[in-house]
């Protein structure tokens, strides 16, 4: 896959769900306070959001996508080739709100020890029994665990590609919702090259 399909087929659908979420907080206000809050909105989005995470592990492990891959799979693949995506902190844009998404992930048990992908799983196999799990904390969460999956596909696009400073290493639409902390993203503007770190120390919220 190159950097176009990437944008064109899967950064987008991240945006329009992203643009589903931002637009929960005109009646639940992203804040701490509120993580527990839960709704039949927040279902919708968690299961779409899961699954659009299950299909895009195959995309980033490159499995075949009508493949039967597990999550065993997944993190067999991306805790050997990026094993600090367990210490990849994101902001939450305008709040003091940071997640960890994939902290604690592991290779003994990785379906439980990947919090975004339990909830989803609880909820898409026993909806009523885990239908508080449906709240805006654990919606956060696992959005942010695919903007995180995407942008690194954006960089291994770039890491593998020759003469690479002459394109982007990250999208041209960024995420109007999350920040990553420490991330080293540039783009081209005007026929040059720019760069900017997201997250760093200067910038930290």
């Amino acid at each position: 896959m190159d950097r176009n399909d990437l944008t064109q087929y899967y950064w987008k659908h991240y945006l329009l769900l992203e643009k589903k979420v931002l637009k929960t907080s005109r009646y639940v206000e992203i804040d701490c306070d509120n993580f527990k809050a839960f709704s039949s909105e927040y279902l919708m989005l968690i299961e779409a959001i899961g699954a659009e995470l299950d299909h895009f592990f195959k995309i980033y492990c490159d499995l075949e996508t009508d493949s039967r891959s597990s999550i065993q799979d997944y993190a067999n693949s991306i805790l050997v080739s990026y094993p600090d995506i367990v210490n990849q902190k994101i902001f939450v844009l305008e709040t003091d709100i940071s997640l960890t998404p994939f902290q604690g992930w592991n290779l003994q048990q990785p379906s439980q020890s990947l919090l975004c992908w339990n909830n989803y799983i609880n909820l898409k196999h026993n909806r009523s029994g885990y239908f508080k799990e449906a709240n805006l904390f654990n919606t956060l969460n696992i959005l942010s665990a695919l903007c995180l999956l995407e942008m690194k596909e954006f960089m291994n696009i770039w890491d593998n590609t020759p003469n690479n400073q002459g394109i982007p290493n990250s999208p041209r639409t960024g995420s109007k919702l999350f920040l990553l902390e420490n991330w080293n993203s540039n783009w081209i503007e005007a026929g040059k090259i720019e760069g900017i770190i997201l997250g760093s120390s200067n910038n930290n919220p």
